[in-house]
């Protein structure tokens, strides 16, 4: 056959451009050192009150910014608010509790039978609230209806208050009210915003250090949360008129819807609309 040259060999196809970057080279990595150890937390600190020396009141706190006030009545009953000290009123039939802006608040209030050996030596005996009745006031709230509680309830309103009513039970009371309520201060009249509107005002007796019954009370008593100094005689005074001491455990849930209704005046969660 012919003598046929061999064609030099193909050259190789060159790779396809893919569109990506080479690698980056890696970065050097900074030598940060080891962070100095974190300081110890301080040792938390515990302050310690002295025992407030007998006969002590508490100073009670001025009228709220936000123009309401809370007030309490409940037990034989006593009567507290943030524009009063707390006193005890032996009131019956219909007494007004607050007069205010927006509405009326009375309750009912009619003697208790006394527990044997409880010593209540007022002129009329004990009396407790067994009814307690809200009239809204229509120039003010639109509103024009009368509310009337025999039982646990409450009515609350963001613009015009509040009216929280607790009924407890002791062996000598079967049935009795606690009343806490936000009103507004100005220009309110009724028992809890001057203590001249109750007629039949109760001073409480010392209490009898050698009496059983009273050193019950007192240990009771004594166990409520945040207690005031002044709520501990009233305390051990429903304890020893009706000679149960459940009342200390009344008293513990009143002390916190009342401590409740205070801290919503302080934050101003109601505020005068008119």
């Amino acid at each position: 056959g012919k003598n046929t040259p061999k064609l030099p060999p193909k050259p190789p196809a060159p790779a396809k451009d893919t569109g990506r970057l080479p690698p980056r080279p890696p970065f050097p990595v900074k030598d940060m050192g080891k962070l100095p150890p974190k300081p110890p937390a301080p040792a938390k600190q515990t302050v310690r009150f002295p025992p407030a020396p007998p006969g002590f009141k508490a100073p009670r706190p001025p009228p709220p910014v936000s123009g309401f006030t809370v007030c309490q009545a409940g037990g034989d009953p006593h009567v507290r608010s943030l524009l009063l000290p707390l006193y005890t009123c032996n009131d019956t039939g219909t007494i007004t509790l607050s007069d205010n802006t927006y509405f009326t608040v009375t309750a009912r209030a009619v003697r208790a039978p006394l527990a044997a050996g409880g010593g209540d030596t007022t002129a009329g005996g004990a009396s407790t609230l067994a009814s307690v009745s809200i009239r809204l006031k229509r120039a003010t709230t639109g509103m024009a209806s009368t509310l009337t509680y025999s039982g646990t309830k409450t009515w609350k309103n963001a613009k015009y208050g509040t009216v929280q009513v607790r009924k407890y039970k002791s062996r000598a009371v079967p049935a009795a009210l606690w009343v806490t309520i936000i009103a507004p201060a100005a220009g309110a009249t009724g028992m809890c915003h001057d203590a001249r509107a109750c007629s039949a005002p109760v001073a409480l007796p010392p209490i009898n250090a050698t009496s059983v019954l009273s050193n019950k009370a007192v240990s009771a008593c004594a166990k409520i949360k945040t207690a005031m100094p002044d709520m501990i005689p009233a305390c051990a005074w429903d304890v020893q008129t009706t000679g149960d001491t459940a009342m200390a455990g009344a008293w513990n849930t009143a002390n916190a819807d009342y401590a409740a209704a205070a801290k919503a005046v302080k934050d101003n969660v109601y505020r005068y609309v008119i």
